[in-house]
């Protein structure tokens, strides 16, 4: 089996090299990317976001967020009753999986209730709708063939309900598919980990690890015909130098995550660049273990030695755009143009000495040295020795996981398109032990007293207004916590100028159905 698909990769790949002067170019879209984290296509347990383009662009979900807006997807209509603690779900009727079977309210039961019955890694996207494997057969049910009802616990917040519902996560999955080939009570996991079951617009050609990742059109999807690519081929490039190469040779027509100074460089004539939000964040851990950062003053000195435009600098300022919040732009509850610490080195060095007679020695673990080597500059200037340990980005997750950092940088993305996930992340402590090592505020040993509760009431506020004015206290408050959020990430990506017409992304997946129509 192994040989066969690797026939076939190797296949496709030597079919690459002229694609600008094939006439069927013209109906096949490439993409040059990474994709070597991806180790699995099962919704329930992806987690890389490398794997997303396939996801978003193979499955259907109830909903889909589409320029931050929720907008039915699967779903007919819905109403949530008894005050919110139930929604009820209206299905689509005449949609189809890429088999040819109907889409029913059967395979959406099965495919949230499997979410949870596994929990998987993609579960913690779903986990805010407070569903247990004790209590999802009776809470996700079918009412009748086209009718499902989600009843949860306490009332939640209709914004938070319905953008866990479009999270890549709650993919439909063909149940009597995934029936077949379920061995051992698995769920059908063995076999989606190379598999597909959806009925997105696109559907599973061939997947070679670490190589290329093939999807072709789905001849059942709705709209099918108005597909401009029928294949669409995602292939594993690592190394920017030889992207750049291809897309100017014609041998892909989309590369992703330049450098910024490598993306403004190239001709625009020829190309399309856009910047896309990440819906990701970096910001700077201080352990409170350690006998100087659980100082209040070393705080306070602290902020007054983060430059904002540091991270733009060494980045570049659309790469990396300063945040000093919690919550990115195009979320609810962003704060515009919130107040700053104001940056002075030597009110923080008079601070320090005034403390400890001197300057202080802190580690820093970073896994990007030239970012960590500017910070050691500043932080000198301002009474703090900063001792870099360098280590790869496994190791320093590791150490960050185990709470063995003092200092330390870290990116975080959202699990879902509501608020919610960053604010759980950075406020909430752990229910139990295996939770732990997910949550910021434990990794840190952070006092977050109080902001639990505000972060819980905001999950349960049906008005969005009343909801927004919740988290963005919770984010002016935090400012008081020994942690701190420093800038918001975009994507690169660089389009050949045959790809005109309107571009939809979902985070950082492009999808291909609504990018190009024959009539664009």
């Amino acid at each position: 089996m192994f040989k066969k698909n690797w026939l076939i990769a190797l296949a496709i790949l030597l079919g690459l090299g002229n694609c600008s002067k094939d006439s069927s170019s013209k109906s096949r879209l490439i993409v040059a990317q990474k994709l070597s984290s991806i180790i699995t296509l099962d919704p329930a347990d992806v987690f890389e976001t490398e794997c997303m383009d396939f996801i978003f662009n193979t499955y259907q979900r109830l909903f889909k967020t589409i320029g931050g807006a929720v907008q039915n997807d699967l779903v007919e209509s819905y109403e949530f009753v008894e005050g919110g603690k139930i929604l009820r779900l209206t299905i689509k009727k005449d949609q189809y999986f890429s088999s040819g079977n109907v889409v029913t309210a059967e395979d959406v039961v099965y495919s949230l209730r499997r979410l949870v019955l596994m929990q998987k890694a993609a579960y913690i996207m779903f986990a805010p709708l407070g569903f247990t494997p004790q209590s999802v057969r009776q809470h996700i049910r079918e009412v009748d063939p086209h009718t499902v009802e989600l009843e949860f616990q306490n009332p939640l917040s209709k914004d938070l309900v319905l953008t866990c519902l479009a999270a890549s996560a709650s993919s439909i999955l063909d149940a009597a598919l995934v029936k077949e080939h379920t061995v051992n009570d698995d769920y059908g996991a063995a076999w989606l980990r190379s598999a597909g079951a959806g009925s997105g617009p696109l559907m599973l050609g061939v997947w070679q690890p670490g190589e290329v990742l093939t999807m072709k059109r789905n001849p059942y999807y709705e709209d099918s015909d108005d597909i401009k690519f029928t294949t669409v081929i995602l292939r594993h490039v690592g190394d920017v130098a030889t992207q750049m190469l291809l897309l100017k040779r014609g041998e892909v027509d989309i590369i992703r995550d330049l450098p910024q100074e490598q993306s403004e460089s190239v001709d625009k004539e020829k190309y399309d660049l856009e910047y896309i939000s990440k819906a990701q964040i970096w910001y700077l851990n201080l352990n409170q273990s350690n006998k100087y950062l659980k100082n209040p003053a070393v705080h306070q000195a602290i902020r007054h030695l983060i430059d904002y435009s540091v991270m733009s600098k060494v980045l570049g300022e659309k790469v990396a755009q300063p945040l000093p919040t919690l919550v990115p732009s195009g979320f609810l509850g962003h704060i515009t143009n919130p107040e700053l610490p104001e940056f002075n080195p030597e009110k923080a060095r008079e601070i320090i000495h005034a403390e400890y007679g001197g300057d202080i020695e802190i580690e820093f673990d970073t896994s990007m040295l030239a970012l960590a080597q500017v910070y050691q500059s500043i932080f000198a200037k301002g009474g703090i020795k900063l001792k870099l340990n360098y280590f790869d980005a496994r190791q320093a997750i590791s150490r960050l996981r185990k709470r063995q950092h003092q200092m330390s940088l870290k990116m975080f993305g959202a699990d879902y398109n509501d608020p919610h996930t960053f604010i759980t992340t950075f406020v909430l402590l752990p229910q139990n032990e295996s939770q732990a090592v997910t949550f910021v505020a434990w990794r840190n040993s952070l006092d977050v007293e109080g902001l639990q509760e505000m972060a819980h009431k905001a999950s349960t506020i049906m008005d969005t207004t009343e909801r927004t004015k919740i988290y963005e206290e919770i984010q002016r408050r935090y400012q008081k916590v020994p942690l701190i959020p420093l800038a918001e990430i975009y994507a690169t990506i660089l389009f050949s100028k045959r790809l005109s017409g309107p571009r939809i992304f979902i985070k950082e997946a492009l999808i291909y159905h609504h990018l190009y129509k024959k009539d664009v």
